[in-house]
């Protein structure tokens, strides 16, 4: 069977300025809803018309606005003064179009349409069709610039990125290209002053502190343009806004987040578990605790003590030993935390073992019985060497991980650590 389509030009009348860009949507009066229609639409000032094609007689609303004088017997391109020129009719052909957030529907979400679209002027000599990405979003949108450092807290002459995020009213709408100005306020410094917006719609900047302690407040600024657009539609097929035309608008965004210029102070409590395989042994212990530690800027160091308590449970695997006399202290009170940092905290909990070890047993077998300690002649690490980028950032929170050690022998388990700040940064 052979089918063919057959494309009809419809003609309706409309009160347009000259250089409108004309929009067509398809309406769906049931649910209440309007798509974009791919097909090409050309506005004609002189006439009033707006001409579309369209693959079956099914009128779509032709978007449009009352009739502006401000350029009435001057010519339209003097007047408006833009770029391009836009003299008289307009032509569009949407090309694509697609909801990058929420849908077309009535759900009074947020919705965001993202539309390529073909545009030219034909009355304009010196100009050629050009393509455009035209954004445009519902009245429950709410576009909007975040601001996140990397670290809220950095020394004295150090430095953080800042990254400023522009989206259209959800996390999956971001805005590629637009301008963000960074400021700050206190002693510090941004660089560059101002970045533009990537594919992710992130623009980045670098905070440098000076010699002086205190909080400094970074500022980004952008102005975006969108459009915006009506999606509740009433029973006779009018949109519901007295002014139902796809409308170019502006936003100026501005957000504010403070850094601290101040070593930090913190306290925290750690569970974990250790875990060791020998030949004939399997020793385990589990452990809770409570540290403390304050960051030196100069020496790009952590310091502080510990307290832990354990439970300890060396078994046999075999090998005709048995354990025997475990000595096990309820607690440790001289632990000592130290470490490098940048983003992140690198901690360690050392001791000596060999001089006093965790706890003790002996382990016995025909020839009798011989003490073993716990960990003797290394350190305790549950979690954190220096250059390990997977350990706990410099945040108040609760992580999660597994560590290894080796003292000679492996050593290995689970930890979890909470991490509180002191004295939390000031407004």
């Amino acid at each position: 069977m052979k089918v063919s389509v057959r494309v009809l030009l419809f003609t309706a009348p409309a009160t347009v300025d000259p250089g409108d860009l004309p929009i067509a949507y398809d309406l769906d009066l049931v649910a209440k809803t309007r798509v974009r229609m791919l097909t090409s639409v050309m506005a004609d000032p002189d006439k009033d018309l707006v001409e579309m094609e369209i693959p079956h007689f099914s009128p779509p609303a032709a978007e449009h606005a009352p009739k502006d004088d401000k350029c009435k017997g001057q010519d339209p391109c003097k007047c408006r003064g833009e770029d391009p020129c836009r003299c008289k009719r307009a032509k569009s052909k949407t090309q694509s179009s697609d909801y990058i957030c929420g849908k077309a529907d009535n759900t009074g979400e947020c919705q965001v349409l993202d539309s390529k679209v073909d545009v030219g002027y034909p009355d304009c000599k010196t100009n050629q069709n050009h393509e455009e990405v035209h954004k445009e979003v519902n009245n429950h949108c709410v576009p909007k610039i975040t601001l996140t450092p990397k670290r809220p807290r950095i020394c004295t002459k150090d430095d953080t990125e800042i990254t400023a995020t522009v989206d259209l009213g959800c996390p999956s709408a971001v805005l590629q290209g637009a301008t963000v100005k960074f400021t700050v306020e206190g002693s510090a410094s941004v660089s560059p002053s101002e970045d533009v917006t990537d594919s992710k719609g992130e623009a980045t900047t670098k905070l440098t502190a000076q010699d002086k302690e205190g909080p400094v407040k970074v500022t980004a600024t952008s102005d975006i343009e969108y459009y915006s657009f009506y999606s509740y539609l009433s029973v006779n097929g009018v949109l519901d806004d007295p002014d139902p035309r796809n409308k170019k608008e502006d936003k100026h965004l501005e957000q504010q987040e403070t850094v601290e210029v101040k070593p930090g102070e913190w306290t925290g409590s750690f569970t974990f578990n250790r875990k060791m395989v020998s030949q004939c042994i399997t020793d385990e212990g589990d452990y809770t605790g409570t540290f403390e530690f304050k960051e030196d800027c100069e020496k790009r160091w952590v310091e502080g003590t510990a307290k832990a308590t354990q439970k300890a449970s060396p078994k046999t695997t075999g090998c005709g030993v048995s354990i025997q006399n475990i000595v096990a202290p309820a607690s440790f009170p001289n632990l000592i935390v130290d470490g490098d940092f940048d983003d992140y905290l690198h901690m360690e909990i050392i001791k000596d073992f060999q001089y006093s070890p965790f706890y003790t047993f002996d382990v016995c077998n025909n020839d009798g019985c011989s003490s073993s300690p716990l960990g003797s002649g290394g350190i305790l690490s549950f979690g954190y060497m220096s250059g390990d980028k997977t350990a706990v950032p410099l945040k108040d929170g609760t992580y999660t991980g597994k560590w290894h050690f080796n003292d000679g022998e492996d050593w290995y388990g689970n930890y979890s650590i909470t991490l509180k700040e002191k004295q939390p940064m000031q407004p």
